[in-house]
């Protein structure tokens, strides 16, 4: 894993390894919710929202926001 961003009630957590695509888990079941799948660009740094429902996601080609309740992309840059 290289990277971790815990939700701030703790309830969930995106992970991300040798930048593929980030990873959404349940932190109470440890199962995995959802893969967010880019444009097959390495992802260089992502970070969740304070309120948790948003996750931005940079990659070396592309930003990219998602809305984490819907688990689809909102914008694109």
């Amino acid at each position: 894993v290289q990277a971790v961003a815990l939700s701030d009630d703790g309830k969930k957590f995106v992970s991300i390894e040798a930048g593929l695509d980030p990873i959404l888990w349940n932190a109470e079941t440890g199962k995995r919710v959802q893969t967010f799948v880019g444009k097959q660009s390495k992802i260089r740094s992502f970070d969740a929202s304070t309120d948790g429902n948003t996750l931005a996601i940079g990659s070396d080609n592309y930003a990219l926001l998602w809305d984490l309740k819907v688990g689809k992309p909102v914008q694109l840059w």
